[in-house]
């Protein structure tokens, strides 16, 4: 691999079916993406093979990636995360260790057997609460072999991190965070991923909240729609890739015989995770007297299925768009690379490639 110079690390997103990576550089308006790429997995399972890692480095090395240093993202279906009540930190109480303690106590496992990071919440609306922090965890086992498996391709993992802090930081907050009076707006996320969903919630610019939804997962969307049409698994990819529930389709697709059975089955999920994604956000706005909502964005496979976004929309009541890595940083000028940017399956990578250890990268575009 190349001298990184004055590149970020690559963000690393490696889902179920597909790998996403990500690499940022300054630019005169701003970050600017330097290299882009979507991989297809030949293999399964969410943990990359031996194999898997050392083709990945060269496939990255083909498409114009530099350096060695990555920050991976966390499976979400590994990743423990709580809510728990800890001492104000003025008790001089070791607030590092109990967090630990209690996030191992919660999950069944040693404390010395997981990693830990956590975040005080803002105060609730109620009046006699404690000090409430969100922990985030990752059992070491669970990103042993992962990280054995980059290491021994060549890579230097500087981070693993939630894909949930990836996309908060992915985020291009277009709106008011606050409203004029100074209380804090929520924004929503959506992450379609195959293998669950996951919904979080942000208070201004901290994540107060996140679900993981393994039932709602696009595996499941897929599996029903195989089911149920008695189509075979090529048939169900291309209806999620190009059908979906869009009212655009070109004349060979309206005539379908299947279409409105197909169009019924993805209604039917995108309407479970529009209820979802309300329920969230009205607990949100509840319980920190928050002034509103500046809607939610979406991420992930299940936001390029045509269509989708906009009946999640309208079950959820509020504004929802696609979380795309062009709305962090300038996309490049290469079709190829455009076109990536565009797609809502690369903004956690983006957002991993925005992690803390590479701020530096974004201050300097920003003067």
């Amino acid at each position: 691999m190349f001298s990184t110079g004055k590149l970020s690390s690559i963000g690393l997103d490696v889902g179920a079916r597909c790998i996403k990576a990500v690499q940022l550089a300054p630019g005169r308006a701003g970050p600017r993406i330097a290299a882009i790429a979507c991989i297809d997995r030949q293999a399964t399972g969410p943990a990359l093979s031996g194999s898997e890692a050392a083709a990945l480095r060269d496939v990255l090395g083909r498409q114009g990636f530099r350096g060695r240093t990555v920050v991976l993202g966390c499976p979400p279906a590994r990743l423990m995360s709580a809510v728990l009540e800890l001492p104000p930190r003025s008790s001089g109480a070791p607030l590092d260790q109990i967090a630990r303690m209690e996030l191992a106590r919660a999950n069944e496992c040693a404390p010395d057997a997981l990693e830990l990071s956590w975040w005080e919440l803002p105060a609730g609306s109620r009046a006699n609460e404690g000090v409430h922090v969100l922990a985030v965890g990752l059992r070491h086992a669970d990103a042993a072999d992962a990280l054995d498996a980059l290491g021994n391709a060549g890579f230097d993992v500087m981070a693993v991190d939630s894909g949930v802090l990836g996309l908060a930081r992915a985020c291009p907050y277009s709106g008011p965070l606050e409203s004029e009076a100074g209380a804090a707006r929520v924004t929503g996320l959506v992450d379609l991923g195959w293998s669950a969903t996951t919904l979080a919630v942000l208070l201004g610019r901290t994540v107060v909240y996140q679900r993981l939804l393994p039932e709602m997962g696009l595996s499941g969307l897929h599996a029903r729609l195989v089911a149920d049409l008695r189509v075979d698994v090529e048939a169900a990819d291309y209806v999620l890739r190009h059908v979906g529930i869009s009212d655009d389709l070109p004349e060979e697709q309206r005539v379908w015989e299947l279409l409105d059975d197909a169009r019924a089955i993805i209604t039917d999920y995108a309407e479970s995770i529009g209820r979802e994604l309300k329920a969230s956000l009205s607990y949100a706005v509840r319980r920190y007297g928050a002034s509103g909502s500046l809607g939610a964005l979406g991420a992930g496979g299940g936001a390029c299925v045509p269509g989708l976004l906009a009946r999640v929309q309208l079950a959820a009541d509020g504004p929802l768009r696609p979380l795309l890595p062009r709305d962090l940083a300038s996309p490049p000028e290469e079709p190829t690379g455009a076109l990536l940017a565009a797609d809502a399956r690369l903004a956690c990578a983006t957002g991993l490639a925005v992690a803390p250890v590479n701020a530096e990268i974004l201050a300097e575009s920003m003067t």
